[in-house]
């Protein structure tokens, strides 16, 4: 979807295979454009050397979208921008289950992917229903980054990987990149 979304909205990847990096517009809030390290998420095993990167690139370079509603995504969920939105969507599911259609298929199959692009959304996303903008973490896709906009750098060394709890799994090793304007 990530994917997609980046060449329909930012343009080609460099190259057919190319994986879209990420980094945060802003972690947990505006007001946080870096994450913190010190937190669970970013323990990464093996523990070692790794690098945080302040960069700046061009609006129309980078898609945004909502990092909490990418979960939904993940799960395979219909991302609903209300109560109302959710039931419409439901309502029309359980139409279907009593009198299965290829036309209903269809129409579900369209508004359950179309539903996915409202995270890159920043107004659909919006209160009451969702986190203020000032308290959301953005992420950023991009498919190119130039030396000349990283802005910064800071070396750090991770610790041992901490288990999630009840999960008993380990945070998977990433890269972290902050973007500013």
């Amino acid at each position: 979807m990530m994917r997609h979304q980046l060449t329909k909205r930012v343009g080609q990847p460099p190259h057919p295979e190319a994986a879209p990096p990420w980094g945060w517009f802003h972690w947990e809030g505006e007001a946080r454009k870096r994450p913190d390290l010190r937190v669970v998420r970013h323990y990464w095993k093996p523990p070692g050397e790794y690098v945080l990167l302040e960069c700046e690139l061009p609006d129309a370079a980078v898609m945004l979208s909502d990092f909490d509603a990418w979960h939904i995504i993940l799960n395979n969920q219909y991302v609903s921008i209300s109560d109302e939105d959710e039931a419409a969507y439901l309502a029309a599911r359980k139409q279907y289950d009593a009198v299965p259609s290829e036309e209903l298929a269809e129409n579900l199959r369209t508004a359950f992917y179309r539903s996915w692009e409202r995270i890159i959304d920043m107004d659909a996303l919006a209160e009451p229903d969702w986190h203020a903008m000032e308290k959301k973490s953005i992420q950023a896709c991009f498919w190119k980054l130039d030396l000349d906009q990283v802005k910064s750098y800071r070396l750090f060394t991770s610790v041992d990987a901490r288990p999630r709890q009840g999960s008993g799994s380990t945070v998977s090793r990433s890269s972290t990149m902050t973007l500013g304007k």
